[in-house]
């Protein structure tokens, strides 16, 4: 029973879709899983890696920095849109953004013993937001009237020279 229980943390743990790491306090690396190596751009999974989170060049601005170490005195730390780049670190990931939670792991007795880190790539998303923003930003510098209607044609949106014309 307690095999079984092992090998089923053990799976969700390398099949979850969510990039996870496990910290130790000095904030060293101890363990990640296969969504992590993959945004990572490491093939290998089983690369032993020496990586300390402290001295990842993505979180040496001050106040990702500062949250990062509320996370390591019993914080729950959640970044939203964090933008990372493997390549910092020599890895052949690409740039990416990144919505990211950081959480202690405590003993019985309250006492932190690990941090987890969970990543979730957002970058498609962020992808089109950008375009989104781009084409609102087009429509409202128009000249021409524009107007989007529901589909009982009440009217839901008019851009400025649509205003200007009325």
């Amino acid at each position: 029973m307690l095999n079984e229980s092992r090998e089923r943390f053990i799976n969700v743990f390398q099949q979850s879709p969510l990039s996870l790491e496990i910290f130790d306090l000095q904030g060293n690396q101890l363990q990640a899983n296969h969504a992590w190596f993959g945004l990572m751009g490491i093939e290998n999974y089983n690369e032993k890696l020496t990586y300390n989170i402290f001295d990842d060049p993505n979180f040496q601005n001050k106040l990702i920095k500062d949250d990062i170490e509320k996370a390591f005195t019993g914080e729950i730390v959640e970044f939203i849109d964090l933008e990372y780049n493997p390549k910092l670190l020599n890895y052949n990931g690409s740039l990416k953004y990144l919505r990211s939670k950081f959480y202690p792991i405590k003993d019985n007795v309250g006492l932190i013993k690990n941090l987890v880190v969970t990543h979730e790539d957002i970058s498609e998303t962020k992808k089109y937001e950008k375009e989104l923003f781009r084409l609102v930003t087009a429509i409202d510098q128009a000249d021409e009237d524009i107007f989007i209607t529901d589909i009982e044609g009440a009217i839901q949106y008019v851009n400025p020279a649509f205003e200007r014309t009325t």
